[in-house]
């Protein structure tokens, strides 16, 4: 019985040590600077003034940042560390290392929209140019399952072949 009150609390202070380090990332100034960039660049993609579609800006924005070889491309850095803060959330969730209200907690973070609406988007177009959208789609497919935002973008656009899960 000690044994079992024992690893239960090391259960317990483990997911509280994992809950933090996501909580301390995701209130970092870093990871506010890139969610109000992906804000407003969603803003100025919705609203061009040539009529553009959404998704047409994001595919010429993917082949720009691909085709200039930029690693410093502000859009793509913030991108990527929203993208890699909500993937990594969704498998700790995945794996079940977070669970009850620590999870609650983590599912219910602001943001989630504006990856679903603005950062998948985002990295569908990259992942195609690089070969990777296989990858990209079962990363997304993850995080919808696990976040459930409130979006209009229909998850069949995340179908991967053989993934029911999509």
């Amino acid at each position: 019985m000690a044994a079992w009150k024992s690893a239960a609390a090391t259960r317990r202070t483990a997911e509280a040590q994992l809950f933090s380090q996501l909580m301390t990332e995701y209130s970092s100034p870093d990871m506010g600077a890139a969610l109000n960039r992906l804000r407003e660049q969603q803003r100025a993609w919705s609203a061009d003034p040539q009529g553009r579609s959404f998704d047409e800006l994001v595919e010429a924005w993917a082949r720009h940042v691909n085709d200039s070889l930029l690693e410093d491309d502000p859009n793509d850095l913030a991108r990527r560390r929203v993208a890699s803060f909500f993937w990594k959330a969704a498998r700790v969730i995945s794996e079940g290392l977070l669970s009850g209200g620590l999870k609650e907690e983590v599912v219910e973070i602001g943001g989630k929209e504006l990856v679903a609406e603005v950062v998948v988007p985002m990295e569908l177009a990259r992942a195609r140019l690089v070969g990777r959208e296989e990858h990209a789609r079962r990363q997304m497919a993850l995080f919808f399952e696990k976040f459930q935002p409130r979006t209009a973008l229909p998850p069949r656009r995340l179908e991967v072949p053989g993934n029911d899960a999509a």
